[in-house]
């Protein structure tokens, strides 16, 4: 095998201009973009990163804004609840007044029923003994002591 000292030489100055002029023209650009995919990966990452801290923060919120809603859902329930027995209380009160002021009318017209039925039976006991003994008089007394008699028998029957 014979080899060319001039072909070596040639081919070892083409392959050191190429390797010089692919590190030149191809080789910086091709690291300059692979730097910048990298910082863009970097900061896609660091984005993701950021927005997981806001969705904790937002997830955090949440849950505190629920559970101020349910803080103040059993509040209300509870003044709720609270309204809904002086409700009550109110209403068995008014039925207890509402049932004494009955009870008192229904035993004022009891007292006057009573009243009236004494007054009436007086009258019927007095009409009735006015006929008895105006019967049993008339045949022994005359008109002016019949009158005289009976209003001695009311006189006596009104103070009792």
């Amino acid at each position: 095998m014979d080899l060319d000292t001039k072909q070596i030489i040639s081919q070892i100055i083409a392959f050191l201009i190429m390797l010089w002029i692919l590190k030149r023209f191809a080789w910086k650009p091709l690291l300059q973009i692979m730097d910048e995919r990298r910082l863009h990966i970097k900061a896609e990452f660091e984005n993701i990163e950021h927005q997981k801290l806001d969705i904790k923060k937002l997830k955090a919120e949440y849950e505190n804004t629920l559970k101020g809603i349910d803080a103040e859902a059993r509040v209300r329930l509870q003044e709720s609840v609270n309204e809904g027995r002086k409700i009550a209380d109110e209403i068995q009160q008014s039925a207890r007044v509402q049932s004494q002021e009955i009870i008192k009318k229904a035993q004022d017209e009891i007292k006057e029923e009573v009243s009236k039925a004494k007054i009436q039976l007086k009258d019927q006991v007095v009409d009735l003994a006015m006929q008895a003994t105006g019967k049993i008089i008339k045949k022994s007394m005359d008109a002016n002591q019949q009158k005289e008699l009976v209003s001695e028998f009311i006189k006596e029957a009104e103070f009792k």
